[in-house]
């Protein structure tokens, strides 16, 4: 079998410092727990996919990771739309018009859009780092995701108050690496999440720390008229 190799494991590293669910339905007035697991490479890139699609459905947040104490990106997420902006400037948006969905990068000079869906994927909700962890291989290592947590749905004037906490918890190990990701909700809303990569190789560990404001974001879609269409060279 392969193995992850210490130079994708460097590259995982220094991509989340650059940029860097499924659940039991709950009815209105009752409460409901759940947790649900996943192994092997797809199913656990899916269920860590959709627990923060989910999550965030409708949702309007400032994301900010943190390194060693510096902040290296924020993230402004509203609805179906979203724009981090990294440490350098790069800006990189992820947004829909109409039928379409759209990734739009601009760092410095260079501004360019993807219209694929895939792609809008791994730029929306870019802070957990989904596009750096599909970069690792089936083989050599092993995947896993568990989300839990028990929630009850409340009517307070006429609107659907969520109480409760719930946890995410990724894994993939190796030999020559792990990567761990855990995130904590609370009240129906992700409050903290912190990403572990470890470096075997090096004996290099690196955590990246997330909070989530609410209410706070902003987001203007760029005019991407002129801008390079990517799109083919991406199929």
């Amino acid at each position: 079998m392969k193995k992850i190799s210490a130079l994708l494991i460097s590259a995982l590293m220094a991509i989340s410092l650059a940029a860097c669910g499924s659940t039991a339905p709950l009815e209105a007035e009752g409460s409901g727990s759940w947790e649900v697991s996943a192994d092997g490479r797809e199913d656990s890139l899916q269920l860590y996919r959709d627990f923060f699609v989910e999550t965030l459905e409708d949702a309007n947040v400032v994301v900010t990771g943190k390194y060693d104490g510096e902040t290296i990106y924020t993230e402004d997420i509203i609805g179906s739309t979203s724009c981090l902006v990294n440490s350098i400037g790069t800006h990189m948006y992820a947004f829909k018009d109409g039928e379409e969905s759209i990734t739009a990068v601009e760092d410095g000079e260079s501004k360019y859009i993807i219209k694929d869906e895939d792609y809008y994927y791994d730029y929306y909700l870019y802070f957990t780092s989904l596009m750096t962890i599909k970069m690792i291989p089936e083989e050599g290592g092993t995947f896993t995701c568990v989300s839990k947590g028990q929630e009850q749905d409340k009517t307070v004037d006429g609107k659907t108050v969520t109480t409760g906490s719930g946890t995410l918890t990724f894994d993939y190990v190796s030999e020559n690496g792990t990567i761990n990701v855990t995130a904590n909700t609370e009240n129906g809303q992700l409050k903290t999440m912190t990403i572990t990569l470890d470096d075997k190789t090096s004996n290099t560990t690196r955590v990246t720390d997330v909070t989530f404001e609410y209410g706070t974001a902003s987001i203007t879609a760029p005019d991407v008229t002129g801008w390079t269409d990517m799109t083919s060279s991406t199929s």
